[in-house]
């Protein structure tokens, strides 16, 4: 049986992407070392299903077309820079999200449905964001750059931008030694 590795998300868009390079920009001359996410990867995950048996593929669709429609377009607010598990001991730096009541209506409405066809629920805090880097070895990282750390969310308060949302897009992801390529299976509008 083929398997795809599949997930929900949200698109930024190209305005977006512009404003956000530049602030990677000036995090890449401070961390040149880091691996740096590729903007044509930027996204915001509602849903990560991970690999995926082909035959369900039908049914996560028509459970997306049959959630979303009931609800209306929304904006989130992309703000500020963080990271997992902390800037302490970062391993993934992020531009964090404030996001709106209705979006984890959804989120919850398309983990009972999805739970239903047998797919394991999130255990985690559902935390929409935005993934500048990934560190691999941080306490390499923290021994070269525990002055510079600080500088993280001085150059995070540069951001703020308001993303309108009107379409949720399942994605396969095809991972690759040059790094993850998406392909758009499937988008699905929102209500007006």
């Amino acid at each position: 049986m083929e398997r795809l590795r599949l997930f929900l998300a949200i698109d930024i868009y190209e305005s977006q992407i512009e404003k956000i390079k530049i602030v990677q920009k000036k995090l890449e001359e401070l961390f040149p070392e880091i691996k740096w996410t590729k903007p044509e990867t930027w996204h915001l995950t509602i849903k990560f299903f991970g690999e995926t048996n082909k035959d369900k593929l039908n049914n996560i669709i028509e459970i997306c077309k049959t959630v979303f429609r009931k609800y209306s377009n929304f904006d989130i607010t992309l703000k500020d820079i963080s990271a997992f598990p902390n800037l302490r001991m970062p391993r993934v730096i992020f531009i964090d999200t404030q996001i709106p009541e209705i979006l984890h209506q959804i989120h919850e409405e398309l983990e009972k449905k999805f739970e239903d066809l047998g797919f394991k629920r999130e255990d985690r805090k559902f935390h929409p964001h935005l993934t500048l880097a990934r560190i691999k070895d941080v306490k390499v990282f923290l021994k070269h750059n525990q002055q510079k750390i600080e500088n993280i969310k001085e150059i995070g308060k540069e951001i703020y931008y308001n993303l309108k949302v009107n379409e949720i897009v399942l994605y396969q992801s095809i991972l690759s030694k040059e790094g993850p390529k998406y392909l758009k299976l499937a988008k699905f509008k929102l209500s007006d």
